[in-house]
């Protein structure tokens, strides 16, 4: 239940400080019809295909310090910290790996990664930003056993 308190939170401040990092990066210019590509909403199989393969792409699509959650001991421990690369390759792992993926609204996914004969299971939450209608990891919840 805290987790799902703590990741509905989360969400809801994630957008406002997405606009200020594009209002900062912008110094003030306007928007124009030229740059269409701000304005139109993101395709999420497009966005994850190039997040999974692109490293220097995750860099700027990844919310540092991103929320990490864990459970260790039968406690939950949420750590902020800053990560640059998330692997979705089979090659980066030692167990078979299976990705799942859970609409959880219009603009909010949970990808989940499972070993298939491990207890791995992390969820890796990705929200879209309300005003640039971008892509970005906020959140990584690892439930392994």
């Amino acid at each position: 239940m805290r987790v799902n308190l703590f990741l509905l939170i989360s969400l809801l401040f994630f957008s406002s400080s997405c606009n200020e990092k594009d209002n900062s990066v912008k110094n003030g210019k306007k928007n124009n019809l030229s740059n269409n590509k701000e304005v139109n909403s993101e395709n999420f199989e497009y966005f994850f295909k190039t997040f999974k393969k692109d490293t220097l792409f995750q860099k700027q699509r990844i919310l540092n310090p991103i929320t990490f959650i864990t459970l260790e001991e039968e406690q939950e421990i949420i750590k902020k910290q800053n990560i640059n690369y998330v692997s979705f390759s089979q090659k980066d792992w030692y167990d078979s790996i299976a990705l799942e993926k859970k609409y959880i609204s219009e603009d909010t996914i949970n990808v989940i990664l499972k070993g298939t004969e491990s207890g791995l299971k992390v969820n890796h939450f990705f929200t879209k930003d309300k005003k640039s209608k971008k892509w970005y990891l906020v959140i990584i919840n690892d439930e392994s056993d």
